[in-house]
């Protein structure tokens, strides 16, 4: 199984060199997502024993979440676009991701909403849904539950932002997926948010154990 987690692209965040040390707008965000795809396509597109990828969207795909340009809790941010042009391009990436994804083998796009886009990144889904409706290579996890769980072979993964739980997320995968927690050997959380490593964006490739 292929994992896709490009997670915290924050698209429409504004940046400047001179204030920031570094320059971020929607054009830089677009150019850095499809880098990071691509080079990943470039590395398994000789594989013949992939048998799913699991795309992962949402985790602040959207920086801002209203028409004033706040999070979803409204703190204000710095953005370059405004909100409908926001959902336009982003559609349209995620559209276009999938479709590139999907020539390798089957998809399941799975939606986890971040604090910074909970309904933006919630509408995205449906749009993709519908646009993908009669499409029988891709699959959807699209529910609005903030916690999605995916299995493969003995392991089962837990996706969350990582904002909300804290201390209380070491029992809740057991009470959440409880029977696929008894049927597996290997757990384990994938998140965004906060950053462990100084490239979080990273593959990950899992065989049947």
């Amino acid at each position: 199984m292929l994992e896709i987690p490009l997670m915290d692209l924050h698209l429409g965040k504004m940046a400047w060199n001179s204030e920031t040390g570094e320059n971020y707008d929607y054009k830089i965000a677009k150019k850095r997502f499809f880098f990071v795809l691509n080079d990943i396509i470039e590395r398994v597109q000789d594989r013949e024993d992939i048998e799913r990828i699991v795309f992962i969207f949402g985790n602040d795909f959207f920086n801002f979440d209203t028409h004033t340009g706040t999070t979803t809790q409204g703190t204000q941010q710095d953005n370059d676009l405004r909100w409908q042009k926001l959902f336009s391009v982003g559609v349209e990436i995620l559209v276009k991701a999938i479709d590139m994804l999907a020539n390798i083998a089957p998809i399941q796009s799975v939606l986890v909403q971040g604090n910074h886009d909970k309904m933006t990144s919630y509408y995205a889904a449906q749009y993709i849904s519908a646009w993908f409706r009669d499409d029988e290579r891709v699959t959807f996890l699209h529910d609005p539950k903030l916690r999605k769980y995916v299995r493969y072979g003995n392991s089962l993964i837990g996706f969350t932002h990582g904002d909300k739980e804290k201390k209380r997320l070491n029992g809740l995968m057991q009470i959440e997926a409880a029977e696929a927690w008894g049927e597996t050997k290997y757990r384990e959380w994938h998140m965004g948010h906060i950053p462990i490593c100084p490239q979080p964006h990273s593959l990950l490739v899992l065989q049947t154990l």
